[in-house]
């Protein structure tokens, strides 16, 4: 490798670690607009979206951490690497933030029972000031497939559909006077943000599990129709972007190795389009005994 690709590379690099850091300071700025929104108002609105903010601030601030370990190399106790650790922080990432919209929803309930004035204004401030940093912070963020950032950008995109709900729902009472549109906002935000990571919390649980979004009666059905002897496919994911499979094969004795490897790679083919990236096939000979 040249010392000038090695010095481009190394550019890239710093540019989108310095960009994720940059993204991560704004998700704190609008957790603190609103934070601050909550505590000056005791704003519903304002305290629904703080639940969310900071399960999202932390989880920014935390991918640096992530990605350190998952990147590192396999050793003689972790030979599929240390990919998991991801599920495990959204696992923790998504029952802090179940926790928080619980406590955030029974506050709001109480805030409505007791009928409580409060004010609007600065939830729209927040609100308006937030859209555009969460504009910047979808273009700064690294965008890369594999990223767990790639993550973060589209669940940027959700949260903009969000703030503009959030920004209608405070300058309506303006309008209506009617202080009852802020819970009623309060409750639909708390809803969609639950509602938007269902399939977040599903997928990941599911790895932890050792699970996999695809079928694998589905899979072993189109491998059996090249290869009718395949049996006891298992499936797993590792984390969202690493995918093995492992299967069983009979043959007859007297193939050769060549044929074997031949057979392997149209099996690795037909699993690749399901997302499988690491295959262990084990064939064995028609009589039982495994080659």
């Amino acid at each position: 490798m040249s010392q000038h690709y090695t010095k481009k590379l190394s550019k890239i690099k710093w540019s989108r670690s310095e960009n994720n850091v940059i993204t991560a300071l704004l998700y704190w700025i609008i957790l603190g607009l609103f934070l601050y929104s909550y505590l000056e108002s005791d704003n519903p609105l304002s305290l629904s979206v703080v639940s969310d903010r900071l399960v999202d601030a932390l989880s920014i601030s935390m991918i640096f951490l992530v990605n350190r370990i998952s990147n590192k190399p396999t050793d003689e106790f972790h030979s599929y690497g240390f990919h998991r650790v991801e599920a495990l922080l959204n696992i923790t990432i998504i029952t802090l933030f179940i926790a928080i919209s619980a406590y955030s929803a029974i506050l709001t309930t109480e805030l409505l029972i007791h009928g409580i004035p409060i004010s609007s204004g600065s939830t729209a401030l927040s609100a308006i000031i937030a859209i555009p940093l969460l504009i910047v912070a979808g273009v700064t963020i690294e965008h890369d497939e594999k990223s767990n950032f790639r993550i973060m950008f589209i669940h940027t995109l959700q949260d903009l559909a969000i703030m503009i709900i959030v920004l209608a729902f405070s300058l309506l009472p303006f309008y209506f006077f009617s202080q009852y549109l802020d819970y009623l906002g309060s409750y639909i935000v708390l809803f969609i943000i639950l509602y938007g990571n269902r399939n977040m919390f599903r997928r990941n649980v599911n790895i932890l599990l050792e699970g996999s979004s695809v079928s694998v009666k589905e899979v072993e059905e189109m491998i059996r129709k090249e290869f009718p002897s395949v049996h006891h496919l298992h499936i797993w994911d590792i984390c969202q972007h690493q995918r093995v499979a492992t299967l069983h094969m009979s043959i007859p004795s007297q193939m050769q190795i060549g044929e074997l490897d031949s057979v392997r790679k149209d099996i690795e083919r037909i699993l690749s389009k399901y997302g499988v990236n690491h295959v262990t096939v084990q064939f064995e000979s028609n009589n039982g005994d495994n080659i």
